[in-house]
């Protein structure tokens, strides 16, 4: 009788599937010569959470351990900071432009409501609160019904802001990190339920974000990019990898 060696990996992470979400991804290794069915390419292991999509149990979507390759590895491959703690990345999942024959994979950059809604499912899942499903042979006892997401708290109760991070703003394709939250005391009380926190007061209301520039979006549409651009500045960003024909067409976005 013969067996085969287990297949290493973790989750299976398909980019296609979550276009347009908003990811937090915290990178563990990164081969810039990973070796492929279609040769060299980059890659890097690494856990996502899917801020704004959420799994059956009615957390954040999480893929622990999954490989990403080609720009989108690139764009994580620095893994820590400058003393040595982890970084983590935040990120709109886009598509850059069309120059071999299928769009890379890129992290957009993120707005001020990305990070407020990021914030504190970063700190819920660093503290350990989006669990991996129980293994299904082992007896448990009956849990409590599962809470789910609540985009907004219930009516009447106040609503507090998260704890305020910073954050980095990434160039497109390029890799960003973001500072480690405090490490987590050992010897706590057992592990809670995520439970979402309410959401933050509205803040003092602001221009809405331009639309875009119908003459931008068909310059980047000749090259290759059709993804529709949520905003004049995330369009802005993806046209400046176009030069120098961005700069001589577009001289009012330099």
């Amino acid at each position: 009788m013969s067996f085969s060696q287990p297949a290493a990996g973790g989750d299976s992470f398909t980019p296609a599937d979550h276009q347009g979400h908003l990811l937090l991804i915290y990178p563990k290794a990164y081969n810039p010569a990973e070796d492929t069915s279609k040769g060299l390419t980059q890659a890097a292991d690494v856990d996502i959470v899917i801020v704004d999509k959420l799994g059956p149990t009615g957390q954040p979507l999480v893929f622990k351990d999954a490989r990403v390759f080609g720009n989108l590895a690139r764009s994580v491959r620095v893994l820590t900071e400058a003393d040595g703690s982890p970084k983590k990345y935040l990120g709109r999942l886009g598509q850059g432009p069309n120059t071999k024959g299928t769009p890379p994979w890129i992290l957009l950059n993120w707005t001020e409501a990305d990070v407020a809604a990021a914030t504190p499912v970063a700190a819920a899942f660093e503290a350990g609160q989006f669990s991996a499903p129980a293994n299904p042979m082992a007896a448990a006892p009956p849990a409590p019904p599962q809470q789910q997401w609540q985009q907004s708290p219930p009516s009447g109760a106040p609503a507090s802001p998260p704890a305020q991070q910073q954050w980095q703003q990434p160039p497109v394709g390029a890799p960003q990190g973001y500072p480690a939250p405090a490490p987590q005391a050992t010897g706590a009380a057992p592990q809670q339920q995520w439970t979402p926190p309410p959401a933050a007061p509205t803040p003092p209301s602001a221009p809405a974000a331009s639309a875009v520039d119908p003459q931008l979006g068909a310059f980047l549409a000749q090259r290759g990019v059709t993804q529709p651009m949520p905003d004049m500045a995330t369009a802005v960003s993806v046209a400046r990898t176009f030069q120098p024909d961005f700069g001589q067409q577009f001289p009012q976005y330099q």
